[in-house]
């Protein structure tokens, strides 16, 4: 692959706390490689969500936050359940704008969209009239989205695949 397109790949990631390749400009490849499993799961992207910041949340938030909001605890990101407990809509609306630490700024966003999504992490998003969903949302050329990345564990919590090193 050339110098060009590892980089795209890398751009592209929709998680900061990815494992994906990147090229620093002498054109060096950087992988990232752990000697725990991690599970990356692809879902279908929904066509139809509840509202339009449901699908702003699933194609920009849900790689790192997970489809339900409850993050990542293991790659310490937070879970949004409760993020009204801690900020209100004016800071969440600011955090999306700037972002803060390896979440990314969201300033390209229109203020529509912006304010759709504060509704939506805050649960004060429109609901569904009589039913019907509100808004059809065709994905732009990316008809899957990502649950996260989530390390490969067994039920007591330790990595469920043994390095051979380790009999």
């Amino acid at each position: 692959m050339s110098h060009s397109i590892h980089q795209a790949s890398a751009a592209r990631s929709s998680c900061p706390v990815s494992t994906t390749a990147a090229v620093d400009p002498n054109g060096i490849l950087y992988v990232n490689g752990n000697e725990i499993a991690w599970i990356h799961q692809m879902v279908p992207l929904a066509a139809n969500t509840r509202s339009r910041g449901g699908a702003n949340y699933l194609q920009l938030c849900s790689g790192c936050h997970g489809p339900e909001k409850t993050g990542n605890a293991a790659a310490n990101i937070p879970s949004l359940v409760s993020l009204g407990s801690r900020l209100d809509a004016a800071g969440v609306g600011t955090l999306l704008k700037t972002g803060r630490g390896v979440m990314p700024a969201y300033g390209f966003l229109p203020d529509a969209d912006r304010n759709a999504l504060v509704q939506h992490l805050l649960g004060t998003d429109a609901p569904r009239r009589n039913g019907i969903r509100r808004h059809k949302v065709k994905p732009a050329g990316v008809p899957y989205t990502t649950t996260g990345y989530n390390r490969f564990l067994d039920l007591a919590g330790y990595p469920a695949l043994r390095p051979p090193w380790a009999r």
